[in-house]
Order: structure tokens, then sequence, then C-alpha cells
């Protein structure tokens, strides 16, 4: 599938050999690559639907992120949608307040079969776009009712709520940002993990370099950093992910087609 890697930091972070530690990874996940660099509330993002290996342009790049504050990098195996530049993570958008979200993901969301709504919308033909796309609507009709921006507590509450009905069958691994706030979910199974270093928080897919220092993040419950800080912690939903006979199948066929 596909592997996330984030930073939430109060100052700034050397990400520079855990990047490219997570970036040797694209071995076997070969569909493109993303990061996001977040400056005054909006991030700069690039990706490529190349190995990261192969990307001269992402060698050149991690040269210029010895220090960085918070961010998002993404390596694809795609089993949803072909290996083309609009199907590579990270998906950003802006809400009806003019917040920027950016969204990395890890799985497939086999439960959520309401997001085929928006494939008529969407650029790419993936179901995180839609995810995305879900997250943006949702919070695009509070800010209509309320006739104002949401606030971080208004944010979180329909995130809790999005995460607890998307989970349900779904594997859903996730990294989201609106700006200000980092928002984490994982509900399968040894599949993501933090690293806690001075004013900062790591997340990764695998744990890197010094593994015995990461440690698994907890499973079914939305949390919430700001400064390399924990702020909040939604429901525990329950929806602990494993894999049916059908669903490895489709995986299979999936991968046998890349």
């Amino acid at each position: 599938m596909c592997e996330l890697f984030g930073i939430s930091t109060k100052t700034t972070y050397p990400a520079n050999e855990l990047l490219r530690s997570f970036f040797t990874h694209s071995k076997e996940h070969h569909s493109g690559w993303g990061i996001a660099v977040f400056h005054n509330r909006y991030a700069s993002i690039e990706k490529e639907p190349v190995k990261a290996l192969d990307s001269r342009y992402l060698k050149e790049r991690l040269r210029c992120l010895d220090q960085t504050g918070d961010m998002l990098a993404h390596i694809r195996l795609a089993t949803v949608g072909y290996s083309v530049y609009e199907n590579c993570h990270p998906f950003a958008g802006y809400d009806a307040s003019g917040r920027q979200w950016v969204l990395i993901h890890n799985g497939t969301l086999f439960g959520a079969s309401f997001l085929s709504r928006y494939s008529s919308t969407q650029i790419g033909t993936t179901d995180s776009e839609q995810l995305m796309l879900h997250i943006l609507d949702l919070m695009d009709q509070q800010i209509g009712q309320k006739e104002r921006a949401l606030s971080f507590e208004e944010r979180f509450a329909i995130l809790d709520q999005i995460t607890c009905r998307v989970s349900d069958g779904s594997k859903l691994n996730f990294l989201l940002h609106d700006g200000e706030y980092l928002y984490v979910h994982s509900n399968f199974i040894d599949s993501l993990y933090y690293l806690e270093d001075d004013d900062s928080v790591i997340f990764s897919t695998q744990p890197l370099l010094v593994k015995e220092r990461w440690k698994p993040f907890p499973k079914n419950r939305l949390h919430a950093y700001q400064n390399g800080a924990c702020v909040a912690v939604g429901t525990d939903h329950g929806h602990t992910f494993t894999f049916t006979e059908e669903q490895l199948q489709y995986l299979y066929t999936a991968f046998a087609t890349l």
C-alpha cells in the first residue's frame, strides 16, 4: 500500500536522515512520492509519480530540509488509481473559510462506498482524494451554517465523526494538517509508530534508524497535535481493521497489474 511520515514541532527539526531512511522504502512503494512543508499555515507541496529513489529532484530537495517545521511525506504503492501525478499524495484543498487542508493516507476504504459520490468531481481516481473532498465538504457545511470560520474544537469534532464512520470496515491510517494542527489516526495493528524528541513528535509507518526509540501509535482514536504535543484525543470507535479473504484477493489482483 503506502507509507506515511509526519512531523509536529514547536520550532524546527533536523529531518534529513529520517527522510532519507523513509524514502529508501520506495523500493517496494514505487508508485510515487510527495512532501508538504508548512509555513505560516500554508504548505508547499511537491510530488512525482516516480519511485522516490529514482527522483533526482527529490535528492536535491532533501538537502534543503535539514531543519524543517511541520511537514508530511508519503510514498505510494498503488492499489486504487493509476501511477500518475493526480493520484500522488499529499492531497490538498481549501475550505470555505480559506483554511488549507493537506492529507496523506495509507489504506483502502473498503467500507466507505458513500465516498464514491465524489468520483465526478475529483481530479484523480483514488479513494484517498475522495476522503479529502468529503472532509472539505463537511467543513464547508458547518461553515455555511455558522457563517464563520470554525474553531479547533469544532473542526476536531467533525473529523472525529468522519473518522468513526469511515474507519468502519476500512483501513484508515492518515495524517491530516489544517495549517495549525496535525491530526493522526490508525486502526491497523503495527502500521504506525511515533517518536517523541525534544519539542517534536515524528510519525512513521515503520520505525526508522534507531528503531527501539519508536513506540506503536494508539489505535482507533483520532489524535491532534500542535507544537509537538498532543492536545486532543477523540472517540474510541473500536474499528480495528482486519483483512477479509475477499479484500486480500482484491489487493492481490491490484498488485498483479502494477
